[in-house]
């Protein structure tokens, strides 16, 4: 091991999930310093029995845990805390015993015989309480813990239990409930507040997500999260401070934890001793437990100091001399200084630029480098402490409003900037990978072709290298609740940076042991790899390798369900070629999934641009007046959990009926996502917007009583007015459509 670089295997669960991206890309940090490979195996939900979790078949992606081996790893690091809460058919120690003696270090759960890296559960999280006990007055305080049988959900109890009776306060376990730290059980959250809500002080959860469930939970009873009753958190996520208000949680870094638990290993690997590692958590004071924007609200001296505040403070006490850099390594620390003396000069009645001019050079010269949302996250932390130390020193009534109005702007560009960050982020990689899918249709039956097209489109994703590990042939999957492992599989296609390669099948088959390292894995640099399984609902195809960087981690399971989608249509194409004649049968089947959306019989993304822009550049139609409207079902993830997938079909179903039969046959209609419905049509002089929104309205409202389902169907909608011809952009009337979408869902929200 001496004469080569190691590779590390790294286990966890779900990498759409904040959490465990942070904590990957603790662990990629750490293997670059250390110069070492890593390769991530992400799994997804366990469970084949709990309604809550996406589907049975989401079992399939766990297959991915049979592949590490002593043959391709020299050390293994599993985050317990995800992984073993969706074991459902063996114990943590049997799905352990699968990786033979690889040297194993867990995450966040102990376990005999393997060395540890976890957080100490007490530190923060004590602080989070006898804040909201103290600083606030919370006596009636409930609790939401994750599973009963999760030591990490029941070591915050413990400390939840500890501080109330320190305090002296009863615990009711009528406020104790028991989620499952996903988005996914959010009924026990719901009766908890729709019971209690209205009595509660505060709402302590056990994570984050579960937070952001409480919160919602409350908004829905007519309660007000942070001012009718406070709510915190556990985990410091990245959307804990985007959230509105913005979350008081404690900051347990995922990414410092996969970060020392892969430096854990490596001395584990050179020592050989085993022992647990224990991480300092922190106390995150925000909004949601009481305390207003940016820190300012009770008088009181509060019992410890906010982060950041320590460092703003010296800085103010050092005077000229002082010397701070703002999170985010892009920002200087000039601009840092200038803009604290200018935050601070206007509290203090000596502003050389007004609230207004400050927010504007923040928006220009400090947002404009801060370019993800963990860094914006941060940011908004700093800037919290510094308004509110900057208010709290500020002179007279007049400069105290001019430092209020400062805090209130650049909390708005904040928030802009991480609902831009959030919205280009998923813009930009949904176009290539509606990019990625499309290829689908194409007529040629040249898989090499097909693969290298892929490819490209992958390369474009920013992914540096990746390989097509594939089965002869699909293979059926019978059992939903089973996972599909293989031995053997065919190189079909890799690209090398810029360089792209197909062979034909057969020509490079390799066994498991050898999937991660092979002549075609170049070695001569440290790479990060994750490994995907290819399947769809009814078969399984093969594996998906792919070179990362971290700004790609959250990707890697929906480029590897894009892919399956491809592979899936190749089989169905193959299957009718044998059954029907040839020509005949791809020329109708390629029609169908070129146009045509199975489900609801209108035009998918690709048949309804097709057409539509047709119509609006055609010379004949210029001067025209027509309308292009945007809909989104309202509520089918809950009609999904709630009753059942062939409910959501009919939803989806319904509100395409309706935006069909609106208008008599004369209007246009796509699906271009799994609840996105777009529409086109010509409308007379007398025919306004509203007409064509409320004519809408009423076609959904007849499926409902055409359904007679117990749940509502309803759709928020977007109509633009425009007049065709040959300069009308298309995607900007989508996107303008999509803008009065949201207003129109805000709005029935807020009724």
């Amino acid at each position: 091991m001496a004469d080569r670089r190691i590779n590390i295997g790294f286990l966890i669960n779900d990498l759409e999930d904040d959490f465990a991206v942070a904590a990957t890309k603790g662990a990629h940090m750490a293997a670059v310093d250390v110069d070492a490979n890593l390769i991530i195996f992400a799994g997804r939900f366990k469970s084949a029995k709990e309604k809550h979790m996406l589907d049975w078949f989401s079992r399939q992606y766990n297959s991915i845990f049979s592949y590490p081996s002593k043959e391709n790893l020299d050390l293994l690091v599993v985050s317990v805390g995800t992984v073993s809460h969706f074991l459902e058919d063996e114990t943590t120690e049997q799905f352990f015993e699968k990786f033979g003696d690889i040297p194993i270090v867990t995450i966040a759960i102990e376990t005999r015989g393997r060395n540890c890296v976890m957080f100490d559960e007490t530190k923060g999280l004590t602080d989070v309480l006898e804040h909201l006990i103290i600083d606030h007055g919370a006596k009636k305080i409930a609790f939401v813990a994750g599973p009963e049988d999760n030591e990490d959900s029941n070591a915050r109890l413990a400390v939840y239990k500890e501080v109330l009776t320190k305090h002296s306060i009863d615990i009711c376990d009528k406020y104790i409930t028991y989620g499952d730290f996903s988005e996914y059980k959010f009924k026990p959250i719901d009766e908890l507040v729709e019971k209690y809500g209205k009595e509660l002080d505060a709402i302590c959860c056990a994570n984050d997500v579960m937070a952001e469930l409480a919160c919602k939970a409350l908004v829905r009873n007519g309660l007000v999260p942070g001012k009718d009753v406070a709510v915190t958190g556990y985990d410091n996520s990245v959307a804990a401070a985007a959230m509105e208000p913005a979350l008081t949680t404690v900051s347990a870094n995922a990414m410092e934890l996969g970060y020392q638990s892969v430096v854990e290993g490596v001395r584990r690997l050179k020592s050989g001793e085993i022992r647990t590692v224990r991480l300092r958590s922190e106390a995150v004071i925000r909004q949601s437990c009481g305390c207003e924007a940016f820190g300012v609200g009770k008088k009181k001296k509060p019992m410890f100091r906010q982060r950041f505040e320590v460092d703003i403070e010296k800085w103010y006490d050092r005077g000229e001399n002082a010397d701070l850099v703002l999170p985010g390594s892009r920002i200087s620390a000039r601009e840092t200084n200038e803009l604290l003396r200018s935050i601070f000069n206007v509290a203090l009645g000596e502003k050389s630029a007004a609230p207004e001019q400050i927010a504007l050079r923040f928006k220009e010269e400090i947002l404009s480098k801060t370019v993800d949302n963990e860094s914006m996250g941060d940011l908004r932390d700093f800037m919290a402490a510094a308004c509110r130390l900057a208010i709290a020193k500020s002179k007279g009534i007049r400069n105290r409003s001019d430092a209020l109005m400062v805090q209130a702007l650049l909390q708005k560009c904040i928030n802009d900037a991480m609902h831009t960050i959030n919205y280009s982020q998923i813009r930009d990689l949904s176009a290539n990978m509606v990019f990625l899918t499309g290829i689908v249709s194409v007529s040629s039956s040249d898989f090499a072709e097909k693969y290298i097209r892929m490819l490209m489109q992958i390369d474009k994703l920013g992914i540096k290298s990746s390989y097509f590990y594939l089965l002869d042939k699909p293979h059926k999957i019978v059992d939903p609740c089973s996972e599909s492992v293989f031995d053997e599989f065919s190189l079909r296609a890799y690209h090398r940076g810029k360089d792209f390669y197909a062979l034909p099948p057969g020509e490079v088959v390799l066994r498991k042991k050898d999937l991660l390292s092979n002549r075609f894995i170049p070695d001569e640099k440290r790479h990060t790899l994750a490994l995907s399984p290819l399947f769809s609902t009814h078969e399984h195809y093969g594996l998906l390798l792919c070179e990362v960087t971290p700004d790609i981690f959250y990707y890697i399971q929906a480029i590897s369900r894009q892919v399956s989608t491809v592979l899936e249509t190749d089989s169905l194409l193959l299957q009718i070629n044998y059954q029907l004649d040839e020509e005949q049968a791809r020329n109708e089947v390629l029609k169908t999934i070129a146009t045509r959306d199975e489900l609801t019989s209108v035009y998918n993304r690709r048949g309804f641009f097709d057409v539509v822009e047709g119509i609006i550049h055609h010379s004949e139609n210029k001067g025209k007046g027509s309308v292009f409207i945007f809909a989104d079902v309202d509520r089918l993830k809950y009609i999904n959990d709630t009753f059942s997938h062939e409910d959501g079909d009919i939803a989806i179903k319904a509100v395409g009926k309706a935006l069909t039969e609106s208008f008599e046959g004369s209007s246009i209609v796509g699906r271009i996502g799994g609840d996105e419905f777009v529409a086109y049509m010509a409308v007379s002089e007398d025919q306004t917007v509203s007409a064509v929104y409320d004519r809408i309205k009423s076609s959904i409202e007849r499926q409902n009583k055409l359904y007679d389902k117990p749940y509502t169907i309803s759709a928020s909608i977007g109509v633009v007015y425009f007049v065709c011809c040959p300069e009308v952009d298309v995607n900007a009337l989508m996107e303008e459509a999509d803008r009065l979408l949201h207003v129109d869902k805000q709005k029935r929200n807020n009724q």
